[in-house]
This record gives structure tokens, sequence and C-alpha cells, in this order.
């Protein structure tokens, strides 16, 4: 039995010194401090308690704060664009940030299509181009012209008599006076006509006046066509009633007709005798811009110039050959079923562009709504079209019924006053967003 004990004493001491090693060790570990791991809820718990300057769920960036901002502004602006119609659209940039661009579809307007007529018959003739009215005949022998004396209109529009003032005819347009082609046959010694006065206007071909209303184009004209001065009384054919016109005046500077006023055209063995030039095209549009294009007395100008660029271009029509001319200086524009100028708002801010670029300025008129403080210079208001321009920073472009256009670009620019500025809706996009600090 003694024998058998010997080894298992033997085994077990090794077995007692290592447990007796271990309860040492860790009663040594109990009793000196130690840093704990702590779990995921004690992570928790101290994160939410601390009072450092850690980011939660619930502090956003303030980039994301910035990009809500422009979403906001977005929704602001396009609950301003609503007031449009259908048939409207509206441009406006700001700082040179696009603010609004509603409806890329091209529209029509009359007095836009004269705002596109002005400055392609600026790119196509020049600011220093002058319509020239002349007077031809048979040369005078001792102070007679034996045969007709002919006046060959050359397109311009503000021919008129002194009894017609600049104020009750064009506006600040300037008046040619045609007394100074009856002046110039005084001066080189003409006492005498035998022969009829014959008004020419065959360089836009006949034209017909309805009663009461301008014509589209005329090739000659004086004081509108009117008749006994009367803004009303019109003569049907422009040309007879300018022959008839000129006949009195050359009777009141003492010159005897022995013929009467009809219409015809130049004979090619007339040699000229008398001219006078209209007013530079730079000033007519200089004046023209400032003013209500859709008004009926710049009907017949604004018509003849688009003659003089269909002459010019030898395209089908007037309309096709404004369009061709924009094309050249980049501006996107077409001519529709009806045969008219269509475009754009965004078209329309590059045709001020255009203008300005021939050292035009544009006088500041405000819009009814807009206040003192946004600077919005009026190009032209009309019945159916507004077409503005900003000196204050904010450019704008509509077309379409005036009060609507109106509307919308006066709640626009309230959202504008009171964010201060536009910033890019991309710059914010969520690509971009960065959740931290």
């Amino acid at each position: 039995m003694r024998g058998v004990m010997r080894p298992l004493v033997a085994a077990l001491v090794p077995a007692l010194v290592i447990t007796g090693s271990w309860n040492w060790t860790k009663d040594q570990v109990r009793s000196q401090p130690v840093d704990t791991v702590p779990t995921i809820r004690e992570q928790a718990l101290s994160v939410s308690a601390s009072p450092s300057n850690v980011m939660t769920i619930r502090r956003a960036s303030p980039t994301i704060a910035a990009w809500h901002d422009v979403r906001r502004q977005e929704a602001a602006i396009s609950a301003a664009v609503s007031l449009l119609g259908e048939d409207s659209c509206l441009f406006m940039r700001t700082a040179g940030t696009q603010v609004v661009d509603r409806n890329d579809a091209v529209l029509y307007s009359p007095s836009v299509e004269a705002l596109a007529t002005l400055a392609a018959a600026l790119t196509e003739l020049g600011v220093d181009w002058r319509p020239t009215t002349t007077l031809s005949g048979t040369e005078p022998v001792n102070g007679v012209i034996s045969g007709n004396l002919t006046i060959v209109g050359g397109g311009d529009a503000q021919l008129g008599t002194n009894e017609i003032s600049g104020d009750a005819r064009s506006g600040t347009l300037q008046v040619t006076p045609v007394e100074a082609l009856a002046g110039a046959l005084v001066a080189i010694g003409i006492v005498e006509i035998d022969g009829d006065i014959v008004g020419d206007s065959s360089i836009f071909g006949d034209s017909v006046v309805t009663p009461g209303e301008a014509t589209e184009s005329a090739g000659l004209i004086i004081d509108d066509a009117r008749v006994l001065s009367s803004p009303q009384n019109r003569g049907l054919d422009p040309a007879q009633t300018a022959a008839r016109t000129f006949l009195e005046i050359l009777r009141e500077f003492g010159i005897e007709v022995n013929g009467s006023a009809r219409t015809g055209v130049a004979k090619p063995e007339e040699v000229g005798l008398a001219s006078v030039f209209g007013e530079r095209l730079g000033q007519v549009v200089q004046s023209l811009i400032s003013q209500n294009l859709d008004e009926g007395r710049w009907t017949t100008l604004i018509g003849n110039l688009a003659q003089q660029l269909e002459i010019a271009r030898t395209t089908s029509t007037p309309q096709r050959a404004i369009v061709d001319i924009l094309e050249d200086i980049d501006i996107n524009a077409s001519v529709n079923e009806d045969g008219d100028v269509v475009m754009s708002c965004r078209a329309i801010r590059q045709l001020v562009e255009a203008l300005r670029s021939f050292g035009l300025e544009l006088p500041p008129v405000l819009i009814d709504g807009f206040g003192d403080g946004d600077g919005i210079s009026l190009i032209d208001s009309g019945v159916s079209t507004v077409v503005a321009e900003s000196t204050g920073g904010t450019e704008v472009a509509g077309m379409g019924p005036v009060g609507n256009v109106r509307a919308a670009v006066s709640a626009v620019l309230a959202v504008l006053n009171r964010d201060g500025a536009v910033t890019a809706a991309d710059a914010f996009a969520p690509s971009k967003v960065v959740a931290s600090d």
C-alpha cells in the first residue's frame, strides 16, 4: 500500500505548486488598480455624457446646412417663376450665376422681333449707315427742268416736313427735312419744272396703307403718309402722297410746277440733282431702345430697316435675313410657320449684349413694382412683352404678358433680396457633402 501512495504523491506535488502560484498571482492582480475596456453600452453612455465637442448624428455640418439653404432658395424661386403663364419665358442672372432660365421654347413678340431687327441692322449696315432720298430729272437749262422731277425714296421713314414737329411725329427721333431738297433746287437756280412730280418707291416695291394705320414698309414716305398733317388721315399710297406733299413744298419755295403729282420710277436718262441724308442708324437705335417698340409709329421705320436687310442679304424675306445675320453673331433665332422671328429669353439677353457692343447706352427706367434699389433698366415694355436688363448686377430678360412677367421678376428679386446671394446648387451636390467639420 505504501508503495502505491508514493507515485500518487509525486504526481500531485507539481499540480499543487501550479495551483498555489495561480491563486497568488490572481490575488496580486485584484489588489492593483487597472484600466478596463468599456462595453459598447458603456461607450454610448460615456459619449453622451461627455462635455467635449464631439459631433453626433443630430449635428449637421455647415456644408450640409448650406446645401439645404440652396434647396430652400431653389424652391422659393420656383414658386416665383410659377407666376409666369405657358406662353412666357424668363431669364435671370445675378453676379454671374444663373438664377432662372424658364422655358427654352422659342416665342414670338412683335417688339422682340423689332429689337432683333435693330441688332441685325447695326451688324449688317453699321452704326454710321444713313438712308438717302434723291431728286432726279433732266439737266436744267436756264433754271428750267424740261420734263418730270422724280423724288426717289431710299427707305427713310423719318422724312418729313417742318409742319410735323419731332415730338408729334416720332418722339425723340430726328426728322429728315424734305424742305432741304427744295432748298437745294433753289440754290442751283431752278425756277420751273415743266412736267410732273413723280414719287418713286421702287426700292421696296409698292406699298398700300390701311386707313388710320401705319404701313409695314415704304420706300418713299413723307410725314408717315399723312394728308393735311393729320395722324388719322393717311393717303392710301405713300409714294403718291409724298409726291403731292413735295409738289406743294416746291410751290411754297417759289418753284413753278406745270404738271401734277403721281407715282412712277426714275428714268435711266435722269441725273441726280440733290440728295438729303437721314439720321445715322446708331442714333436711331439709341432713341428707339428707350421707347415702346410696339407702338404703331415705329412700324414703318423698323419695317424699312428689315427691308434694307433683305436687299443686303438677297434673301426670300426680311425675317430670313434677320435670322441669318443674328446667326453670324451666335444669337439663336428662327422663322416660324407664320413667317415671324422667334427666339428664347436667353437669346434676348444676347441681343442686349449685342446692342451694348455698338456703344449704345441703355437708359435706366424702373419697371413698376421693382423698387428703386433693384437697378433694373427697361429696354422695352409692350402689351405682350417685357425686355429688360440690369445696371445693378441682376440681368433680366422676359417675354410674355406684361403682368405675368413683372410679377415673376418681382417675386424672384424678393427672394434674392432676402437671401443676399445665389449659389449654384451643384456646388452642394450630395457627392460633395462631407459629414465632418
